[in-house]
């Protein structure tokens, strides 16, 4: 179910980051949209946080930081219709080379 109609479009990401408390923030090179902020109401443990524009999961749980960014680029698909790409200049801040590596790998191969 799409939470809020938007033409099909596609968004930059600029910066990955493992936060203090352990959530991964993903931030848009645009600054994002004021409807990402409903993101939240699919459950799916991503919420939108407007400045500095970047959707951000809910904890860690059991899952590593290149699976939390997959499935938050998975979920901006389904829920808002939005595609979310890697920008060639990105920031990997507090991610290890495997992970950056496995990120790139699924997003290259999904």
């Amino acid at each position: 179910m799409i939470l809020y109609v938007l033409d099909s479009s596609t968004e930059h990401i600029i910066q990955v980051q493992v936060l203090d408390s352990g959530e991964i923030l993903v931030a848009l090179a645009s600054g994002g949209h004021p409807s990402y902020q409903y993101i939240y109401r699919a459950a799916r443990g991503v919420y939108w946080v407007e400045d500095p524009g970047a959707f951000v999961s809910r904890g860690r749980g059991d899952w590593s930081p290149s699976q939390w960014v997959v499935h938050i680029m998975a979920i901006v698909k389904e829920e808002l219709n939005v595609v979310l790409r890697i920008a060639p200049d990105i920031q990997w801040i507090g991610m290890s080379d495997g992970e950056r590596a496995a990120i790139l790998a699924s997003v290259q191969t999904g």
